[in-house]
């Protein structure tokens, strides 16, 4: 899946979907995108590990991923987190659950007994205010601004809770950001 092209590279952002919000939770679907926009998704069949038993029906309401849907569709866990250790390693990986997906991705790697890639996990919040404050913003404007973006947004991207399609929200407020006019100020010169 291919994103319209920005002037810089994209943020790596990530998101993933589980079996629950439980202490026993696990990541059922990951995706994440490369530089140039291209996502990528991983569905997980939760029966490729016996532990990987958590499992509610809310989380499925609001995801839309039965347990049958991704033991026919899904990779095994190992194979994701191979897949996700070769792509992600050394990667500033963007998250707007960050603390969730921190959580599900030691998961996946500790119980695939897949050793977890270097990376380090950054919150879309902080990275998007940071960006709008290196354009000239305060840090209040920073966060009204980015507020604003996230109202004009939801409505154009309304299925959410798909790991893809918030992949693809993620970096439509990355686009939005980096379009957001400088509010730099040319300095004045004296007069002489």
């Amino acid at each position: 899946m291919s994103a319209p092209s920005i002037a810089e590279p994209y943020p790596c952002f990530l998101d993933c979907e589980a079996s629950s919000l439980s202490e026993a939770s696990y990541p059922i679907e990951v995706a994440w995108n490369d530089p140039d926009g291209t996502i990528h998704n991983l569905l997980i069949n939760p029966q490729s590990l016996p532990a990987w038993t958590d499992w509610s029906a809310e989380s499925q309401a609001v995801h839309g991923l039965s347990r049958d849907y991704l033991q026919e569709a899904g990779v095994s866990a190992q194979a994701a987190a191979e897949q996700l250790r070769e792509a992600l390693h050394g990667a500033t990986v963007v998250s707007d659950a960050a603390w969730w997906d921190a959580r599900w991705l030691r998961r996946l790697f500790m119980d695939a007994q897949v050793r977890a890639p270097a990376l380090s996990l950054a919150d879309a919040d902080d990275i998007w205010v940071d960006r709008l404050i290196a354009a000239g913003a305060q840090r209040e404007s920073a966060r009204q601004t980015l507020g604003r973006i996230h109202l004009r947004l939801k409505s154009d991207y309304p299925q959410r809770h798909r790991a893809a399609a918030d992949v693809r929200y993620l970096m439509a407020v990355w686009e939005a950001v980096c379009a957001t006019p400088s509010r730099r100020h040319p300095r004045k010169r004296p007069v002489q």
